[in-house]
């Protein structure tokens, strides 16, 4: 599978998972917090909606049922970016510490 250059991240194909691309941006935002969106989803080899649909899976919304480990908010800059929340960064840590990084790691 072709890597990005973010270490950790992997590009997206058909035989990806909603599991793979979560675990991607997870360690994305882990390496680099704060990234804009546009540039995080061209990293991960997302499409826009593809990342909006894992931003809500992971994201903080009670109306959609996220997880609560990434937010989406405006920069300093306006642009929308995403962070870890303290909780995404205690499960990137569980996940570093457990040896789990997914599929492609670096």
């Amino acid at each position: 599978m072709p890597s990005t250059n973010v270490p950790g991240a992997c590009a997206s194909s058909a035989g990806d998972t909603q599991e793979d691309r979560a675990l991607a941006l997870l360690r994305a935002l882990a390496n680099e917090d704060g990234q804009s969106l546009p540039r995080l989803a061209k990293r991960l080899g997302l499409a826009a909606s593809q990342l909006q649909r894992l931003l809500v899976a992971l994201g903080d919304d009670p109306q959609f049922g996220g997880l609560g480990l990434v937010e989406a908010r405006s920069d300093a800059r306006g642009r929308n970016c995403a962070w870890l929340t303290s909780r995404g960064h205690a499960v990137c840590d569980g996940l570093h510490a457990d040896g789990i990084h997914g599929r492609d790691t670096v």
